[in-house]
């Protein structure tokens, strides 16, 4: 599913919008022998990113099995669904996926383990302790869900050549 790394890779989706949330679903959909690999995953897991005076990008990915069954938008504070979520600023998940798109696959503090581990741009959020746990036991999951993103930064390079 990650590709080689590319030089000036970008995304064509921006990163706040449903259609990439949408696209990376797909990509895992379209993979499942990596989701095999890792093994099922049943959450409701949310991403929140602030924007500059503007309402939160808040959307939900209803995780099942070996794939994403749905993609969803939700208010910020109605996240009552949710297992648990992420949440930092739009410029930060911006960096995510930019060294994403660059590198085939999130490098060093990218990851997201990492920058909830550091704690000092993204955090994770839960309801209760045994959701925040979700995030840690599907950790491989997520990322590689969040990975799928080189796979369409290389799609789309691609499609302008």
């Amino acid at each position: 599913m990650t590709s080689s790394p590319t030089s000036s890779a970008a995304l064509a989706l921006p990163v706040d919008s449903i259609e990439l949330f949408e696209s990376l679903a797909k990509e895992m959909n379209a993979h499942p022998e990596i989701y095999q690999e890792l093994g099922w995953c049943d959450m409701d897991f949310g991403v929140i990113m602030r924007r500059d005076a503007s309402t939160p990008f808040a959307v939900a990915l209803h995780l099942r099995e070996y794939g994403c069954e749905q993609v969803t938008l939700f208010e910020s504070g109605g996240n009552q669904h949710l297992d648990c979520w992420l949440v930092g600023d739009l410029d930060h998940w911006q960096a995510v996926f930019d060294d994403i798109a660059e590198n085939g696959m999130a490098t060093g503090e990218q990851t997201l383990s990492s920058l909830v581990l550091l704690a000092d741009r993204i955090a994770v959020k839960g309801h209760d302790a045994m959701g925040v746990d979700l995030f840690f036991r599907y950790n491989q999951t997520l990322q590689s869900i969040f990975d799928g993103a080189a796979a369409l930064a290389t799609a789309r390079q691609g499609e302008g050549s």
